[in-house]
């Protein structure tokens, strides 16, 4: 399912991008001195976890040392689903590359997204998607009905040799998962780039609050972890009394964020699972203002590189 430019809207976001959102965290990303940085994270945007602190430091590491390794135009692609994490490690990407390549403002920076689509998306994904594309001015491509490994091999052979992904720990097909992670034989090669894999769900909403970046307006519906429309609910854990539900950064027990998941025709608040082809696109991401649509038959069962 493709929603239309004119569909795209702001109101599917919760947020939006000020003048000196991404380039104060460019200039966060760009500090290299430690005890700077953390004295900024705590003057100027009030963080004072000090796991959060660790944590953000490294992803500033590998975000740096990537952009770096893969400077050239076509080398690197950002997987965006317009979930959570994608939006961290979308966010987290394009200042490290304002950092490393000295620009100034967002609209210098020249990034390609790749979104994996299909018949059952939440159109305030979809939406979504489309409105930080656009706002961010980014090239997006988006593969219709395609499994990540068929849409990976039409990237690499197009010359991309980096994908950079939203996973994290505890994610499906994480186990053996690094920071850099060359992807399987039998694979198309290409470095999988995990700036956040060792983030916890705190850790994501610590990040988007605190640095005022936009986010799904899903997720402030309850919803705490987002597949597609037959196989996601609002988490129970964060049902009131009176029926509604609280946002998803309010979870107090981050090991019951995948319980917005179930089985299709499952109860609400089942085991959380993902369907299969959920599981074969695990970083789903969409497409352009003027997007290239890459149609073929539905994904197979295969796994992840």
């Amino acid at each position: 399912m493709v929603v239309a430019d004119g569909e795209a809207s702001e109101h599917s976001a919760v947020g939006h991008f000020s003048t000196l959102s991404m380039p104060r965290l460019a200039s966060l990303v760009g500090e290299q001195d430690e005890k700077i940085l953390r004295r900024r994270l705590q003057e100027e945007l009030g963080v004072c976890d000090d796991s959060f602190t660790e944590t953000l430091l490294r992803s500033f590491s590998i975000c740096r040392r990537g952009a770096l390794l893969y400077a050239a135009s076509g080398e690197l692609a950002v997987s965006f689903n317009g979930g959570k994490d994608a939006c961290v490690v979308l966010y987290l990407w394009l200042a490290s590359i304002m950092a490393t390549q000295h620009h100034e403002t967002i609209e210098d920076v020249r990034l390609r997204v790749v979104f994996f689509d299909s018949s059952d998306e939440f159109v305030e994904v979809l939406r979504f998607v489309q409105w930080v594309v656009r706002s961010l001015k980014l090239e997006m491509v988006t593969f219709v009905q395609r499994s990540f490994k068929d849409g990976m091999s039409e990237l690499v052979a197009d010359g991309c040799r980096a994908m950079v992904m939203g996973q994290r720990r505890g994610d499906p097909w994480t186990a053996n998962v690094d920071a850099f992670s060359p992807s399987s034989d039998g694979w198309p090669a290409f470095m999988r780039i995990n700036p956040i894999i060792e983030w916890s769900y705190v850790h994501v909403w610590t990040f988007l609050r605190a640095f005022s970046l936009p986010y799904c307006s899903l997720y402030d519906e309850g919803y705490t972890s987002l597949g597609s429309v037959n196989t996601t609910v609002q988490n129970p854990a964060l049902k009131r009394a009176d029926g509604s539900f609280s946002p998803a950064w309010e979870l107090q027990d981050e090991s019951r964020e995948r319980d917005s998941r179930k089985s299709p025709g499952g109860g609400d608040g089942g085991t959380a699972k993902r369907s299969r082809a959920e599981d074969e696109a695990v970083d789903k991401t969409l497409v352009t203002s003027s997007p290239r649509q890459l149609e073929a038959p539905p994904p197979s069962s295969e796994g992840i590189p």
